[in-house]
């Protein structure tokens, strides 16, 4: 399974620069590893990334399994000016 470059991309520019981070290709994805543990993916069109259990209290429209979420690149899409700043 392919995954979504532009998402990647973007996750990519996000994490620039920052310490201990690396990309490995899993699950027919792409994970995003800090020290070798795994908080951010691409699979398919779907951004997946781990989250604290105190954000997990509140029901969200997002599929989730224990601590991750996932969500449809398309629901992550942001204003021109949101990139700009």
């Amino acid at each position: 399974m392919a995954y979504d470059e532009a998402l990647a991309t973007r996750i990519r520019a996000q994490l620039a620069g920052s310490a201990g981070v690396s990309e490995k290709r899993m699950f027919g994805g792409l994970a995003f590893l800090k020290n070798g543990n795994m908080f951010v993916g691409v699979t398919g069109d779907e951004l997946m990334a781990r989250v604290g259990k105190e954000t997990m209290r509140t029901p969200s429209p997002a599929s989730t399994s224990e601590r991750w979420i996932s969500l449809a690149s398309r629901s992550l899409a942001m204003s021109s000016s949101a990139r700009k700043g």
